[in-house]
Parts: structure tokens; C-alpha cells; sequence
């Protein structure tokens, strides 16, 4: 019965009210109802969900992935411990080994293919690896799609079964292609040997690839095929061991079933390096007298290396080279000129005993240093000098010893002064008496001292000492 203020409203509304009632207790009776059936989802951890008997089990991945398209990698490797191309289905629950032997199904596009039961291995009783029967190693023919399946139910630990049914394919090889090069790509191949390098293919070949097959530039080869007809060796005897080589196989190239190479394959080599090597020294304030040290592990065929060295700016009196026992010592015949930069370069036509060319070029740049002294004995300043010794100067470069007796001072005087040269970048100094005790000896060196080729000092040089009691 409506209430009383209802009852007075014209029929039509009351007729509108009534049925609004309605529609709202239909309303608040479905969501009581959908309250009533609300999921009670299983909750669990990661762990436990792997034996949990409230979760079926179903395939979460495989190797190689479905729908996939090779070459893999993981199949490339020539390690011993991978001599087969492992398979791989990974399952979201801890299956019961045995039925997953027995369940799991290869197939294949082009032939009868099965998986070897010896091989399955169980990785963590989720996942589990295996082989193909009689494959010991990735050995699809081109084109092939290989088909995962389970061939029967296949059950957890628990006793939950997945259906059979297909799990995925894949195409392990879709085209013919050289599958590896030993040895490997940028290997040194030594000179007058025979070696030989050997192409892998994915497919078994004939005679018929061999005259794609080539070294570059032209050596002398011998081809041969394996025992299986899946390798190519190439017998090689390098000519110039300092070039670089490339082998190919060109594109075109068949297999034994007609399949062509589509984008060739190339490999390059090179032979035994005949290189120099500087030993370590600076390269600024270079000494005006300075040797050079080249070195090489290669004997060097010394005839060759004067025409192949150059050194820029030109020295004055030239060059004087002197090779022994792997060493190659350079230096100015008179001397460099100071403060001057230079660039010393060996090229190319330089050749080894065996007459293989140096392969690659060796450059140097160096700065001199200015005329002058570098140091004495006793130093600058030292105290406690014994007064019966001599004194020693050296020079950034040999001397002009027609200018040393006059280019000495001291105060206070030395005395008659002899002067001797152990060296020709350095002077003895012999005091003719002996000199004062505890006295201050100041030395200078004037500006009229000569280098071997007339450069003189841009200032004198100065130096003091003091002598003791003895």
C-alpha cells in the first residue's frame, strides 16, 4: 500500500514511483547476489605455488621461443660441454619426470624426427632439456620447421594434468650459410707454413661451392672436403705475411641440395707483423747528441733501412745507423739542431731477413732541447765539497773543445785550470791547486762556448759551491 502523501498524487505518477521501487530493489538484490559469489582467489607465494594442488600447470616458455626464426646463438658455440642442440620447455609447476619424458613430442616439416628419452634432462623439475634423437650436433636441414608438442597428458607432482596438444615451432635454419670459421676471424697466419682454415656450413656441400671459395689477395690453396660434407678446409701458404687476407665465399655459393648463399661470407687474416718498437724514452728537451733505440722481434735486413727512413726537417751532416743484435741505434752524425721539432718516419720498405715488408709504418716526433749546460758536479749551491776533487758540466750537446778553456771563470780564481773530455757532452774541471776551506766558489760558463756545430748558449750558466774543512 502506498502512504498517504503517494495516494494523492495523480495515477500516471504513481504509476512512475512504483516502478522506480521496483527497479531499485532489483537492483540492491543483484549486488547483494554478486557480493555472494565473489572470487576467493588462491593466494600464495612464489614458492609454494609451484607444488601448490590448487594450481594446474602449463608451459611458460621454451627454447628455441615459438614462432621463432634462427640462427641461435646459443647453438654457435664450439664448446665441448655443448656438442648438441639442446632444446628447452620450462613448465610453471614441479612436473613428475616421467611423464614428461613420455609426454613430451618432436616433429618435423621435412623429415621423421624424435626426442632422444635418454636425454631429458631435469634442470630444477620444472624445466627440462633434451636433444633430438641421433643429432650430436645442430644439424636442421634449411627451411625446416621443427614442431613442440605433447604427445600424451603430462602431470605435475600433484597429480594435474595439461591436455595434449601442440606447444609451439620454430625455424632453426631458414637460409644456407657458413656457420663459423676456424680459426677465427682477424687470426695471424704465419709465413712459409702450410695451415689451413677450415668454413663450417649449416648444410652438407659438394664439390660444386669450391670454386666460390677464395683468398684475397691470390695465394697458393688447396681445398678439400670433410668426411660429412659439412666443412670446406682451405690449405694456405701466405706469400707476404705482413698483408691482410680476406677468404671468401661468395654469394651464390650451393649446397649439395641446390640452396643458395645469400649474402657471402668473408673472413680476413693477416700474417706474422713485422713491426718497430721505440724504446722507452722523452721525447722533449731532447739532448742534441741523442741515440735513438728501434727494436724489433724480427731480424732486420739492414740494407733495406736507409732507403725507408726519413726524418724532417733534414739533419745537417746527415744520419749514422748501427744495427746489432735486434737493435737499430739512430742518431745525428754531428748533431740535431736545438729547439727545433722533428719527425722521424720508417716506412714500408723496410723488410725483414726473411724479406717481408715492415707492416706498419713507424713514426716518431721529438723536440730538442736549447744549447746548453743540463748539470754539475759538484750542484748548484751543495756544501761540505771535498777540496782536492774536480768538478764535471755536462752539456745538452758535444762540445767544440776548442772553446772550453776560455768559457770557465771562477771567483775566487781556481788557479791553472786542466780540462779533460770523458765524453763529448761533458768537461772535467781539475783545480791546479787545492782549493781554500769552507770557501764559496761561484763558477760560470760564458756564452763563448761552442756546440760540435757552432751553437752557442743563449745566456752563461752559473753554479756555486762551498768547500769544507778536508
Amino acid at each position: 500500500m502506498s502512504p498517504p502523501w503517494v495516494r494523492n498524487w495523480p495515477g500516471a505518477m504513481r504509476s512512475r514511483v512504483h516502478l522506480a521501487a521496483v527497479l531499485f530493489c532489483v537492483a540492491v538484490l543483484a549486488s547483494l547476489l554478486a557480493l555472494s559469489c565473489e572470487d576467493k582467489s588462491i593466494i600464495v607465494s612464489a614458492g609454494d605455488a609451484v607444488v601448490d594442488p590448487r594450481i594446474a600447470p602449463r608451459v611458460l616458455s621454451t627454447f628455441p621461443p615459438v614462432n621463432s626464426v634462427g640462427p641461435y646463438s646459443e647453438w654457435e658455440p664450439e664448446s665441448p660441454l655443448l656438442p648438441q642442440a639442446w632444446m628447452e620447455v620450462q613448465f610453471s609447476k614441479v612436473m613428475d619426470l616421467s611423464s614428461v619424458v613420455h609426454g613430451l613430442h618432436l616433429s618435423s616439416s621435412q623429415r621423421d624426427l624424435q626426442i632422444d628419452s635418454q636425454s631429458v634432462i631435469d634442470i630444477n623439475r620444472e624445466a627440462f632439456m633434451f636433444v633430438a634423437k641421433g643429432m650430436t650436433f645442430p644439424d636442421f636441414h634449411i627451411g625446416e620447421v621443427i614442431t613442440l608438442s605433447l604427445s600424451q597428458q603430462v602431470a605435475d607432482v600433484n597429480g594435474n594434468m595439461i591436455a595434449p596438444g601442440i606447444i609451439g615451432s620454430f625455424t632453426p635454419e631458414p637460409l644456407f650459410r657458413v656457420r663459423r670459421s676456424s680459426p677465427p676471424t682477424t687470426t695471424i697466419l704465419t709465413a712459409d707454413t702450410v695451415q689451413f682454415v677450415t668454413l663450417v656450413f649449416n648444410s652438407r656441400v659438394d664439390s660444386s661451392i669450391l670454386p666460390y671459395v677464395t683468398f684475397t689477395p691470390s695465394v697458393k690453396t688447396e681445398k678439400q672436403l670433410s668426411a660429412d660434407s659439412t666443412m670446406v678446409f682451405v690449405f694456405v701458404t701466405l706469400a707476404e705475411p705482413v698483408q691482410h687476407y680476406w677468404l671468401t665465399v661468395a654469394a651464390g655459393a650451393p649446397d649439395k641440395n641446390g640452396h643458395r648463399l645469400v649474402n657471402g661470407y668473408t673472413s680476413q687474416f693477416s700474417g706474422t707483423p713485422y713491426e718497430l718498437a721505440l724504446r722507452s724514452t722523452s721525447t722533449t728537451n731532447v739532448p742534441l747528441y741523442k741515440t735513438f733505440i728501434l727494436t724489433s722481434e724480427q731480424v732486420m735486413d739492414t740494407s733495406t733501412f736507409r732507403s725507408a727512413f726519413h726524418i724532417t726537417p733534414t739533419v745537417a751532416g746527415g744520419m749514422t745507423f748501427t744495427y746489432k743484435k735486434g737493435f737499430m741505434r739512430l742518431r745525428s752524425s754531428v748533431e740535431y739542431a736545438p729547439e727545433t721539432d722533428y719527425t722521424i718516419r720508417v716506412d714500408s720498405g723496410l723488410r725483414n731477413a726473411d724479406g717481408y715488408r715492415l707492416s706498419k709504418e713507424f713514426a716518431l716526433a721529438f723536440r730538442t732541447a736549447a744549447f746548453g749546460v743540463t748539470g754539475s758536479i759538484p750542484a748548484d749551491q751543495a756544501v761540505g765539497v771535498s777540496r782536492t776533487n774536480g768538478m764535471a758540466v755536462y752539456f745538452s750537446a758535444r762540445l767544440d773543445t776548442s772553446t772550453i778553456r776560455n768559457s770557465f771563470t771562477s771567483v775566487p780564481p781556481f788557479g791553472e785550470l786542466t780540462f779533460s773530455s770523458g765524453a763529448p757532452s761533458f768537461v772535467d774541471v781539475s783545480p791546479g791547486d787545492t782549493l781554500l776551506p769552507y770557501q764559496t766558489y761561484v763558477v760560470t760558463v760564458d756564452t763563448t762556448i761552442r756546440s760540435l756545430s757552432g751553437y752557442a748558449m743563449s745566456q752563461p750558466y752559473t753554479f756555486s759551491f762551498t768547500t769544507g774543512g778536508n
